[in-house]
């Protein structure tokens, strides 16, 4: 079932790319979360942009901060490919974050922009587990996610193909909270948002 969920927001996807890159350049959303996330990571500090999609959140830490070590990871062929036109010249590999291999202790920041919702939640904790090992102590995670209970198949009609679908898993506050609870970090920050109609969870916690 897991491996349904996984292989039809893929190909959703390989569709959407295109229409993705070019509908999300309006960074008004996001920017300043990423400019607040720059500020607590250390100087010539390493970055890991996990589920970075087309690129656009790369782009913008290497332009704020260019001294950092950027890598993405996305499971995408097509968005890798965007990523590269958006991008150029950061680091990225194409990996499935559930079963991907993470170095430990190598990151001193994890950023999760609206790619943890894509996991089924039967695989949040072997995820949260990996990304918490691959931080460095003090090390800091941010993650961002639809706000909401339970998890379905949502068709992208706000990019124009409501016979697309792709997989959503969505959080409440004490449900995010009570997960990262079980791993060695500390929550600094957890606040809403809201983006249209869609409502917003981010969360930042720093590694003990």
């Amino acid at each position: 079932m897991t491996e349904d969920k996984v292989r039809k927001t893929i190909k959703a996807y390989k569709k959407l790319a295109k229409t993705y890159a070019k509908q999300n350049e309006n960074r008004a959303h996001i920017y300043s979360e990423i400019v607040k996330f720059t500020k607590l990571l250390p100087q010539n500090g390493s970055l890991l942009d996990l589920g970075c999609g087309t690129g656009f959140d790369s782009k913008d830490f290497q332009k704020l901060r260019p001294d950092l070590t950027i890598l993405g990871i996305d499971i995408s062929k097509e968005m890798l490919e965007e990523f590269e036109k958006i991008a150029p010249g950061i680091e990225h590999i194409r990996a499935d974050m559930v079963t991907y291999i993470f170095p430990k202790n190598v990151f001193d920041g994890i950023w999760m922009n609206a790619s943890f919702l894509h996991i089924p939640k039967e695989n949040a904790d072997t995820v949260i587990k990996k990304v918490v090992g691959a931080l460095k102590p003090q090390g800091l995670l941010y993650i961002r996610v639809k706000e909401g209970s339970g998890e379905k198949f949502v068709p992208a009609q706000n990019y124009g193909h409501k016979d697309i679908e792709r997989f959503f898993s969505f959080y409440t506050k004490d449900e995010l909270e009570n997960l990262l609870s079980k791993y060695p970090v500390k929550i600094i920050e957890l606040g809403e948002g809201k983006v249209k109609t869609t409502k917003w969870i981010f969360v930042t916690a720093i590694k003990n």
